[in-house]
């Protein structure tokens, strides 16, 4: 049970990061690489203060079920960051180098 638990967790990150990937290389053509790049940083540290609130804080007072939940929700924003970010790096990388 407790493996499931952990493949769902593991899944929906991929699967926010599949989705997000495609739809951030458009966004990037049309609004430029740096842009991007700069809504994906403020995005992952808003990701890394709620991670930072759902280990630090609600760990004590919520329960475990709730906490699985809130883990969700940090895998799947870090999956969403994982797909901004990817796709006009490395097209920002190729073109430093090409």
């Amino acid at each position: 049970d407790d493996h499931l638990d952990v493949g769902i967790v593991s899944g929906a990150q991929g699967c926010v990061s599949l989705l997000t990937a495609i739809p951030s290389s458009v966004l990037a053509d049309r609004f430029g690489r740096q842009l991007l790049l700069r809504v994906a940083a403020f995005f992952g540290l808003l990701t890394l203060a709620y991670t930072a609130v759902c280990l630090l804080v609600l760990r004590r007072r919520v329960s475990d079920g709730a906490l699985y939940y809130c883990f969700c929700g940090v895998s799947m924003m870090w999956g969403f960051f994982m797909g901004l970010h990817a796709a006009p790096l490395e097209a920002l990388f190729g073109d430093s180098v090409a």
